[in-house]
Formats: structure tokens, sequence, C-alpha cells
């Protein structure tokens, strides 16, 4: 972890390949380095470890500048130095990705997001986080002990934690703050899971990592896949959006072709992307 001016922390159940777009981006800006992974449990006990041993790792990082991040659906696009040049213009502790949809979170906490901003992404996302490890420590603490963090939620019971404890605490308390304007990290989650509509927002955002929730679908796994080749410059066919929607016409035409979707969740008219 020597001369990284940010720490990455990920909480992994399986072995991060070469070929990951996270792996291949922190290798393209010389940032392996800086990378600590560790090892979560899987299942719904997935998010309660990605709490405990985060709050573990704080506690002994606490002077250092941590990213908290998913492991197998992000992406860089700077360097650790200009994230971290971005992140203090926020003048802030604690920095939190922000999304479109209010998901995994109880309704009754809406209200209070709303409040907060009128801005198009304004509910938070727990896919990224970056702050000093004492004032993440301070927060995960509080994470770790509400009752929203539990086994029993398999998806987003991390989110559904740091969202409840935020709505009863205030962002004030933490010093903390929703990256409203995707400067640090674009979601492209619900209502953006799109290859071409997530590269025109990328573009215009210019966001230092793009994070693509819900690669547990095989066509958004796909697209997040393609999403950092079209950004290295090389483009899968299927940026082109005519020759996309046309693969999903034959897709829905002949059932099943070699290009279409495969796998999971499976249904005559995809293709392997998500136009």
């Amino acid at each position: 972890m020597m001369n990284c001016s940010v720490t990455i922390l990920t909480i992994s159940h399986k072995i991060l390949e070469p070929h990951f777009p996270l792996i291949r981006s922190l290798h393209a800006f010389n940032q392996s380095n800086c990378l600590h992974v560790l090892r979560s449990e899987i299942g719904g006990h997935a998010y309660v470890s990605k709490i405990k041993k985060s709050l573990m790792f704080f506690h002994h990082h606490h002077s250092s500048m941590i990213l908290l991040i998913d492991a197998f659906d992000v992406y860089f696009r700077c360097s650790l130095d200009l994230l971290l040049r971005r992140f203090q213009i926020l003048q802030k502790q604690i920095a939190i990705s922000s999304e479109l949809s209010f998901t995994h979170q109880d309704l009754s906490w809406k209200p209070y997001f709303e409040h907060i901003s009128n801005l198009e992404h304004r509910f938070l996302n727990s896919g990224l986080i970056m702050g000093r490890g004492d004032h993440l420590s301070k927060f995960f603490v509080q994470v770790s002990q509400s009752p929203f963090l539990i086994v029993q939620n398999k998806r987003g019971a991390d989110q559904a934690a740091m969202s409840h404890v935020i709505f009863r605490d205030g962002f004030e308390y933490y010093d903390a703050v929703l990256d409203y304007n995707q400067t640090l990290f674009y979601t492209a989650g619900l209502k953006r899971w799109s290859l071409s509509l997530s590269n025109k927002e990328i573009k215009q955002y210019d966001p230092c990592i793009v994070h693509f929730p819900f690669i547990a679908a095989p066509r958004i796994n796909k697209t997040y896949f393609a999403s950092y080749d079209h950004h290295i410059g090389l483009p899968w066919p299927e940026s082109n959006t005519s020759f996309c929607k046309h693969q999903e016409h034959e897709c829905a035409k002949m059932k099943t072709t070699s290009f279409c979707h495969i796998g999971p969740g499976h249904r005559p008219g995809l293709n392997r992307l998500v136009c």
C-alpha cells in the first residue's frame, strides 16, 4: 500500500481475475498495489460480512484515505490522485455514491432524501464510499448495529443499513454527502442499464469510477464488460445501437441464436447486452 494517495478496499468471496474490468483499469493506472481484498461470506451473509470486515479495516487504518468499493461491477476512469482531488472539492469527510432509484430501503425514508436534494441522482447507493478511516469507522459502527443489516435480506442489506443510519442521524452528524453530480462515482443502476445511455452519461459526467449494479443478471454483466471495453477503445459490435437493436429483433424472430442472451434469466427476444 506504499505511495497510494487512496487505499482501495473491497470485500469478495471470489478471486478477482485479471480480465475483470476493476483489475484491468487499476493496472492501466498503475494502481494495482493500492487494492486490498478481504475475504467475505456468500449469500445474505456477504452484506453483513462487508460491513463488519470493513469496520475492522477502518479501525486499523484510521488515518488513511480509504475507498470501499464493490468488487465485480466497477471500473476506474481516472487516477487515485484525481479521485482524491475531486473528493476534497466536496469539502466533506465522507462521500457516498448516489443513484436515480430508491431501492432496498424503507419507503418511509424516501422523503428525507428528496428533501435534501432535488437533483436527479439523490438516493443512496452503497456500492462506493470514500473517506478517512476514522470518519468511516464512526459511520460503520452505527451501520453494523442497524437492525436492517440482517442475513435475511439477501440483496441490499448494506444499503438498507446505511440509509437507515443516515435517515436516523442525518448527513451532518457524519459530515457526509452523496455524490449528487456523479463526478466521483457514476451509477448505471435501474433506468440506466443501457450501453448507449450509460456511454452518453459517462461522457457527460466524466466520473472517476463507473458502477454497474445488479451484474447477477447476465445481460447487465455483459453490458458492464462492454462499457469498459468501449472506454478503452475496444467497442463491442453492440456499441452501435442500430446493430444492437437489430440483434434484439433477430432474437425475437428466431427465438435464439448464437448472439442471443443465453443462461439464467433467458427470455427470447433479448441479445447479450442491454442496448
